[in-house]
């Protein structure tokens, strides 16, 4: 049985009464839980077994580098190298701390990007919706694989997934507000990896079709 969503339009305009309307359905209807219950168990799941040498992969050690502080090389933009900092807390002396944080932060970023998938899946076909994706997305060989190393891969997961949510409540709700977050997940999406960019060349022409259109 398909679970309305009742997204929260009255952000633009009638303040934080209808934003508390808007979360509050959003919790009750269960969305809220199991992003949790799918964030812990991808985050889970992606940092099991994570604690292997930096040999099964030669890119990891030029990106410890990077953490540490050094030079950046600019092979990829910066967004998974400022997560591993923020996730490593500064700790990034030590190759090992820098490592940790490295693959950690790939760990959550893949964790965040089913989390959007998910909401996707929610708001167009219902909870059971979001459901199966989230698990399938989780359960996905070549993400877990990918959220073990310290590599841009999830973080262009996370950044399209962001995108894509984006754009799937623009559609719901149009406003200036929503094609800001349009903007903002295709700018996640360019900084995770260059050829994140080709998002903005699809999504620009999505948000100049007036929000009054059929489709």
């Amino acid at each position: 049985m398909r679970i309305a969503w009742t997204p929260p339009q009255q952000l633009t305009g009638l303040g934080w009464s209808a934003a508390r309307e808007g979360m509050t359905a959003f919790w009750r209807n269960g969305a809220g839980p199991m992003l949790i219950i799918l964030f812990v168990l991808g985050y889970g799941l992606n940092t099991r077994h994570n604690d292997f040498p930096t040999l099964f992969h030669p890119d990891e050690r030029s990106k410890i580098k990077q953490i540490q502080g050094k030079e950046y090389n600019y092979h990829h933009p910066l967004l998974l190298l400022k997560a591993s900092k923020l996730t490593a807390q500064g700790k990034t002396k030590r190759a090992a701390d820098a490592l940790r944080g490295g693959r950690r932060a790939s760990a959550w970023l893949a964790a965040a990007a089913v989390c959007a998938l998910a909401w996707i899946a929610y708001t167009m076909g219902g909870l059971l919706a979001g459901w199966l994706t989230g698990l399938m997305c989780t359960l996905c060989g070549s993400l877990v694989i990918y959220a073990h190393y310290l590599k841009e891969d999830t973080a262009l997961v996370f950044g399209l997934a962001m995108a894509f949510a984006a754009l799937a409540w623009r559609g719901r709700s149009p406003s200036l507000w929503q094609a800001a977050l349009v903007g903002a997940g295709a700018a996640l999406a360019a900084s995770a990896k260059y050829v994140g960019a080709i998002v903005a060349l699809w999504t620009l022409p999505i948000l100049l079709i007036p929000s009054g259109s059929p489709g």
